[in-house]
């Protein structure tokens, strides 16, 4: 990571600003209209920083942490914050760094999900966990593998039915409402980035692709026939620009661009 931000304007694919928070970057969030940026970055173990950027880079909250926070998303209203750390704390706060509810994961976090009205917890054994903007615990489960795989990204269908997890060694693996894995397939690359946009969830990662899964498709139980590509190109701004450009080209989707912020960073940063 070059310990930027971009804001990229969408029309033109032109980068209009960038904010640089001078140390790793390890998770962001935008809020609905683009106006708000949350970027969780830490230049040590202990020496850690949730930040508030206005989209013109104008610098709204600074708030230290001693440990490692490598998942971050806003609450449904945007008023406040959730954030996992390696400390396995999955926390609320409002914009003002006051702890608003707490829970022990038992477990680093790794990865931070919104899931329809919910939230999911990514966990370094493997585990993950939904829970309720209160922080209620609704149910946990573990992905289901023969293999010995480092979990590293977690997302899930804009609903919040199925929730996807994605491995370092490039494994994806899509799990149903009842917590059973209902598909699972090998990729090429480590995956990176996970987001679900209405009927579609896409997946990137390292090796500049682009994957989607049709979630009126999971119910077929090979994951290799329902999951496409969409390109493949050299370069990750060209990744983002491109992506952008195509779903500006779907009118039901234009209006959720601001989503795809977070997946692409993601990505940048792998």
């Amino acid at each position: 990571s070059d310990n930027n931000v971009y804001i990229i304007q969408i029309d033109s694919g032109e980068v209009v600003n960038q904010i640089n928070v001078k140390r790793r970057i390890y998770d962001i969030d935008v809020t609905r209209d683009g106006e708000e940026i949350l970027i969780s970055a830490g230049a040590a173990a202990n020496k850690h920083n949730l930040f508030l950027y206005t989209k013109d880079g104008e610098g709204i909250v600074n708030l230290p942490y001693k440990s490692i926070i490598r998942g971050v998303s806003y609450t449904k209203d945007e008023q406040e914050i959730i954030f996992g750390n390696d400390r396995g704390e999955f926390t609320r706060i409002d914009k003002a760094g006051n702890v608003v509810g707490m829970t022990e994961l038992q477990y680093r976090i790794v990865g931070v999900a919104k899931m329809g009205e919910d939230f999911a917890a990514l966990c370094n054994d493997g585990s993950y966990c939904v829970l309720d903007e209160q922080l209620k615990l609704l149910r946990r489960g573990n992905v289901q593998s023969n293999l010995k795989v480092k979990v590293a990204s977690i997302g899930a269908d804009e609903s919040g039915e199925y929730l996807v997890i994605g491995t370092e060694e490039g494994y994806l693996y899509v799990i149903d409402p009842d917590g059973n894995k209902a598909v699972s397939v090998r990729l090429s690359n480590a995956v990176a980035g996970i987001l679900g946009v209405d009927d579609l969830i896409y997946i990137t990662g390292r090796g500049d692709f682009i994957k989607t899964i049709s979630v009126s498709d999971l119910g077929q139980m090979n994951l290799y026939h329902i999951i496409h590509s969409i390109t493949r190109i050299i370069g990750a701004v060209s990744f983002a620009l491109l992506l952008i450009s195509l779903m500006m080209s779907i009118p039901v989707v234009k209006g959720k661009l601001f989503k795809m912020g977070k997946a692409l960073y993601k990505y940048r940063i792998a």
